[in-house]
């Protein structure tokens, strides 16, 4: 692993807070499927659900990277309290590069569980 993979552009309180949003996104949207599943909402809801299991996504996929895809895009970052432009173009480009690959990750991990939970919506 390079030195530019292990750089990031969040500190550990960064991490946490993007940790327990994910996990709140996550509990949300379960939240939401358990009360599709007893009742007979409009499927509409699925919607939220996506986006709520992007959230999750991206939450955790930050934390686990330290990086903020938001941060990565305007080419600074949030150490030690606060925020700072990163001055190396290489490192610039890295960080933006590792933003647009964790925001389509997030992307795809939140249709794939949007997709399994109306097969399991429609089996259940």
């Amino acid at each position: 692993m390079s030195t530019l993979e292990q750089i990031g552009n969040i500190d550990g309180r960064q991490r946490t807070l993007r940790l327990v949003n994910g996990v709140l996104a996550l509990a949300a949207a379960l939240f939401i499927l358990d009360w599709m599943r007893r009742g007979d909402p409009s499927s509409w809801w699925l919607i939220l659900v996506f986006f709520l299991f992007l959230g999750a996504a991206l939450g955790f996929l930050q934390a686990r990277a330290s990086t903020c895809i938001l941060l990565a895009s305007r080419g600074t970052c949030h150490l030690g309290g606060k925020a700072d432009e990163v001055v190396d173009a290489e490192v610039r480009e890295a960080l933006a590069l590792r933003g647009r690959s964790i925001a389509r990750r997030a992307f795809w991990i939140a249709a794939l569980a949007t997709a399994l939970s109306i097969v399991l919506l429609r089996n259940l």
